[in-house]
């Protein structure tokens, strides 16, 4: 698996910092009235501890739900009990007002599970939801949480377009579990297929509701979430994909102060806004480490040692070895040559030389002390005896 890893030494020293940043801002937001509760998960260590704040504090999770709905769906989708191109008419019993466009349309409407699935996530589209709940049943969905541990995540209810006293789906929500998933969705194979994952991030991607985390001056392809609001409750969810940076946030808002909706937003909106701006500039400001390969990639072959071509008969008289011959043309082009390779070389030229050198001043010295033993008993000879 290939994964990017940053120093564990530089995400201790400025955690505390990226901590010390949002209970300032959570603090700012309680003296207005908002309860929040945060989550940041780093996935390039899905291992690693959380920063939470205020976990353990449940919301209503409006529909930040979605998002589980969409991740127990594409775990259908892996098992092949339904496939993403199946067909699926959308009756009109099944609109729900809200967000969306759906309820105001015609129907009956033909449609296809992919196309519900993304007007679910990018408009939040209520039809699209309660049409896909009811077409894979509460099961599935209970059957995430179930396999997740959640204590306190869960949707047991769905709502009834038909009974006014059943307007909306009973969901509960906390900032660690919600954490979780998000977090086992994008780091587990045995939760979601890589296609499925893809298939939740592009979706996830698409976001066209802007408020929130929408509202963060981010990098394009780097804000993949899920924005939730109902009654004086307001959130966003999802992933900061920061290249090498990635992490998984959770903000959850109560407003206390008010219970018209339109003021609940102005308040409510902004903090979690603010918060999802200092995780991400946080990120941003982090370098950027470097890619470690793992698992996926194979070492090299070596390649079998070459001999040196054979020393040639001058070079066998002067007993020194022949220097290696070049490379034929193309060959050792694909790399960059290694620095220290290219040291030894020279460095080895450098003997060669030296060699040659100090052979030739040996040679030189043994003639001339022949000559002068040949002189020399020339010399005695001639001596008079």
């Amino acid at each position: 698996m290939r994964r990017l890893a940053l120093s564990a030494l530089l995400a201790a020293a400025l955690d505390p910092e990226l901590q010390q940043a949002l209970e300032e801002a959570v603090a700012r937001a309680e003296s207005q009235g908002v309860n929040v509760s945060v989550g940041v998960q780093d996935l390039t260590d899905p291992a690693a501890e959380p920063l939470l704040i205020n976990p353990g504090e449940t919301y209503h999770g409006a529909s930040t739900v979605k998002v589980a709905v969409l991740i127990a769906l594409l775990r259908q989708v892996d098992a092949g009990v339904i496939s993403l191109d199946a067909p699926i008419t959308v009756p009109p019993e099944l609109t729900l007002p809200g967000t969306g466009n759906l309820d105001q349309g015609s129907l009956p409407m033909d449609s296809t599970v992919e196309e519900l699935a993304q007007l679910m996530i990018t408009e939040s589209d209520n039809t699209a939801q309660h049409t896909l709940v009811y077409y894979i049943g509460l099961e599935p969905i209970e059957q995430l949480f179930e396999d997740l541990g959640t204590e306190h995540l869960w949707y047991t209810r769905v709502a009834d377009s038909q009974n006014p006293a059943v307007t909306e789906a009973e969901n509960i929500a906390e900032a660690e579990e919600l954490l979780g998933l998000l977090t086992t969705a994008y780091a587990d194979d045995q939760l979601l297929s890589p296609q499925s994952r893809d298939f939740l991030l592009e979706t996830l991607l698409d976001q066209q509701i802007g408020t929130k985390f929408g509202q963060i001056p981010a990098a394009e392809g780097t804000l993949a979430h899920k924005t939730g609001e109902i009654d004086n409750y307001t959130h966003d969810i999802g992933y900061f994909l920061v290249p090498g940076r990635e992490h998984a946030v959770v903000v959850l808002t109560e407003v206390t102060t008010t219970w018209d909706f339109t003021e609940m937003a102005a308040i409510g909106n902004p903090v979690v806004t603010d918060i999802g701006q200092i995780v991400y500039s946080h990120l941003e400001a982090l370098p950027e480490p470097e890619d470690q390969e793992e698992d996926d990639v194979a070492p090299a072959p070596e390649e079998p040692p070459t001999e040196d071509p054979a020393p040639t008969a001058g070079e066998q008289a002067e007993g020194r070895e022949s220097p290696p011959s070049a490379p034929a043309e193309g060959e050792g082009t694909d790399h960059p040559a290694d620095p220290g390779q290219i040291d030894a070389a020279q460095t080895q030229a450098a003997g060669w030389s030296t060699g040659a050198l100090l052979l030739s001043a040996a040679a030189g010295a043994a003639a001339a002390c022949l000559l002068t033993l040949l002189l020399s008993r020339r010399a005695f000879r001639q001596r008079p005896s």
